[in-house]
């Protein structure tokens, strides 16, 4: 049964790449992690850090560009 309504108009490829700009966070901070672990960079637990910190300039960029918009 289709239970979600069709789409009259299908995204074009400028949207679609747009709506990923909101998510670009999360593989920053995978990649971040994970990266630096596989690399041989980091220990897992300064990989930790690593991750700890990439949250909070993500959040501080993520604030900063919300209050811009106020």
């Amino acid at each position: 049964a289709n239970l979600a309504p069709m789409l009259e108009e299908r995204p074009s490829w400028g949207e679609k790449i747009q709506a990923l700009g909101e998510v670009w966070p999360l593989p920053v901070l995978i990649l971040g992690v994970i990266g630096s672990i596989y690399a041989g960079i980091a220990t897992p637990t300064e990989a930790g850090a690593l991750g700890a910190f990439l949250a909070v300039v993500i959040g501080v960029a993520k604030v900063r560009r919300f209050l811009g918009l106020r």
